[in-house]
């Protein structure tokens, strides 16, 4: 057990220039010191965590999270053929998001193609947070509003543990 980092609304990213550090980049467990070393060496450098490209230099996710970004009113994911953790948060945005008749994309971008684009770091510690720095990558937007709607409609989505009986 360790103690959670306090949750927090924004996070700045950097760019891996290096070869892809993941063995297994749809499981989770495998690489979990290759990426922590990696968050570790570029939080040295003032920013917060990496973005990992898949093997055509598109978005694939970050070290700790998975990416969204707002095309217009199009919500937008990285394309699925693209290895990465399925996680619970960006999985219960795109069902929210479709249920609330938003047109979800599945696209390959490159991290320049994301300039002037509101984008979304998403994991189950901080829920949504808005990328806001990414140092020789693109400049992130925001649209007024929009974050805080997004994260309450995923609060209200969120329901207790049920208690655990010791063995």
């Amino acid at each position: 057990m360790r103690p959670a980092p306090e949750r927090v609304r924004g996070i700045t990213l950097a760019t891996h220039r290096g070869a892809d550090p993941r063995s297994a980049p749809t499981i989770k467990g495998p690489d979990l010191d290759a990426l922590a070393a990696i968050r570790a060496t570029a939080r040295t450098g003032g920013v917060d965590d990496v973005v990992l490209l898949a093997s055509d230099g598109s978005v694939a996710e970050t070290t700790t999270s998975n990416l969204a970004w707002w095309h217009g009113d199009a919500l937008c994911v990285p394309d699925t053929a693209i290895p990465q953790l399925p996680g619970v948060t960006v999985g219960a945005l795109v069902v929210l998001a479709t249920a609330l008749g938003i047109d979800v994309r599945h696209e390959r971008v490159a991290p320049d193609d994301l300039d002037g684009f509101e984008i979304w770091a998403l994991n189950s510690l901080h829920g949504i947070r808005i990328v806001t720095g990414w140092p020789g990558g693109p400049a992130p937007a925001a649209e007024p509003g929009r974050l805080a709607t997004w994260r309450r409609r995923l609060d209200a989505l969120r329901r207790p543990l049920p208690e655990v009986m010791p063995a």
